[in-house]
């Protein structure tokens, strides 16, 4: 059942994700409930599998409030439900498109409270899309910077430094992409810069 942004239909049926549920934030005494509907369970490695991620991130997301708390079996094993498979395939899609993990939490948030997060998401992407942007305008400056650099191998042998070719360069080589990463909460098991992200996908 994907997450959607429709309102939920009233037919006595449970809301995907925990939707119309207090939202929580990892704390015991707020853990949301299991969904009714829930008919198979999924060890964390199947859980992962079935969601295309690693167990490690599986349990990165539920400790940063992602999910909520796994069951345990009687051994402390983590049992999920097919909720939370649905939950992350979405964290794992919406972070193709560079959202942090505290971005798609408050959208679960949204959403398991019953509101529509679709503007908020649009908020977010036109972000994204300013931060894309100045990246790819710094990445060109970067370049032209280095190629520039590059030509002036004629120069290089003088004894009186490390290497002329660097310490030449033009002094907009010091100024570095800023690449959207971990600054803003990026988890940092596959959120780096968005040229990694991209070709990781």
């Amino acid at each position: 059942m994907p997450l959607t942004c429709e309102h939920p239909r009233k037919n006595g049926r449970s809301l995907p994700l925990g939707q119309g549920q207090p939202a929580y934030n990892g704390k015991p005494k707020e853990m949301v409930t299991r969904m009714t509907l829930t008919t198979t369970t999924w060890t964390v490695g199947k859980a992962a599998a079935a969601a295309g991620l690693s167990a490690k991130a599986v349990r990165l997301y539920e400790a940063k409030g992602l999910l909520p708390p796994a069951e345990r079996t009687d051994a402390g094993y983590r049992l999920y439900g097919d909720q939370d498979i649905t939950a992350l395939r979405f964290i794992r899609q919406a972070k193709t498109l560079g959202l942090s993990l505290t971005e798609i939490r408050d959208i679960l948030d949204l959403r398991r409270a019953g509101t529509r997060p679709c503007r908020h998401v649009v908020t977010l992407i036109d972000q994204r899309i300013r931060e894309v942007d100045t990246t790819i305008a710094e990445l060109r400056q970067l370049r032209r910077t280095l190629t520039d650099t590059r030509a002036q191998q004629h120069k290089a042998g003088s004894a009186s430094g490390v290497c002329d070719i660097i310490e030449q360069a033009p002094t907009a080589l010091g100024t570095l992409p800023r690449f959207p990463t971990d600054t803003r909460g990026r988890d940092g098991t596959d959120g780096h810069a968005v040229v990694a992200s991209a070709s990781r996908h």
